[in-house]
């Protein structure tokens, strides 16, 4: 059975909470296009014919490094899972907030059914809404290299409508 989410403000978020199921309510300030991302790609070894399957996480396509027959450069792309995806950014509201202090704010990645013609309603600028999801970390790139500090975000599994615009 699941746990219940952790109910948090998104200026409490903490590397402690990564990958953990969290709840918060916000305010959409931005919601970006809907459209395709690759989730899963497969690939076959030029060499051996085996089939490697490569889920595709971050903003880089990832391709297979080496096949356990020794192969690493040569591999056919055979297919790709896409499903509809959408960001929004979603900060936090004014009520649980100190005076003066500015709201945080934080990447919310929504896929599949949470992008439905039904569901974009609810991500509408201005719009207050619970989201429900799990925190991730992204990696910062600095000059073409990995930085040792990253980003948070949402993958979110279910947003809802408190109050519309």
């Amino acid at each position: 059975m699941e746990s219940e989410p952790i109910k948090i403000i998104i200026g409490e978020l903490r590397s402690k909470h990564v990958e953990e199921i969290i709840q918060f309510d916000g305010k959409v300030i931005q919601a970006s296009d809907v459209r395709p991302q690759v989730v899963n790609s497969k690939f076959e070894c030029v060499k051996c014919g085996k089939e490697i399957e490569i889920p595709q996480i971050g903003k880089i396509f990832q391709r297979p490094l080496n096949c356990p027959c020794g192969n690493n450069s040569n591999f056919k792309d055979i297919s790709k899972e896409i499903v509809d995806t959408q960001r929004i950014i979603v900060e936090e509201l004014p009520e649980g907030l100190i005076k003066k202090e500015q709201p945080n704010k934080i990447n919310v990645f929504l896929k599949e059914d949470l992008t439905s013609y039904e569901k974009r309603g609810t991500t509408f600028p201005g719009n207050k809404i619970t989201v429900i999801g799990t925190l991730k970390m992204i990696p910062v790139i600095v000059d073409d290299e990995l930085s040792v500090r990253f980003d948070l975000a949402i993958e979110a599994r279910d947003i809802s409508l408190i109050d519309s615009n």
